[in-house]
């Protein structure tokens, strides 16, 4: 069986090398394969106008929701302009709520201390005069 196969493949390698083809031929078989490659063109050609369409939806849809990204995004950035506004009008009242009035008590301790100050160097004016007074008798 061997031997028979081997056989077989040498006959079916050798026999193509002995035939010839002419130029009429040749022509037959550039028919054959036009005729054979005309189906798959336009087979082709359908696939790239489905693929054209398809891509020009997709290209479509795309845009679309794009523009409904951009509109969302519009949305969103009147929503952050309007708490920026209330933050900024809550800070300005936690600021009047609890920074003035410890601006003002900073101010009336700063007043305060200016008049204990004059009170105790009158009193130390004072207390001089006094010791003066006890020492010269």
């Amino acid at each position: 069986m061997k031997y028979f196969l081997m056989i077989v493949m040498l006959f079916s390698i050798i026999t193509p090398t002995f035939a010839k083809l002419d130029e009429d031929d040749l022509n037959q078989i550039r028919l054959l394969i036009a005729e054979e490659l005309k189906p798959i063109k336009t087979e082709i050609q359908s696939v790239k106008d489905e693929l054209k369409a398809e891509i020009q939806s997709v290209k479509d849809e795309l845009k679309a929701e794009i523009q409904s990204v951009k509109v969302d995004v519009a949305k969103v950035d009147g929503r952050v302009d309007g708490i920026d506004n209330l933050i900024t009008w809550l800070l300005a009242i936690i600021i009047c709520v609890f920074g003035l009035p410890q601006v003002v008590a900073l101010w009336l301790n700063r007043k305060d201390d200016r008049e204990l100050k004059k009170q105790v160097e009158t009193l130390a004016q004072e207390m001089e005069i006094l010791r003066q007074q006890i020492q010269t008798p």
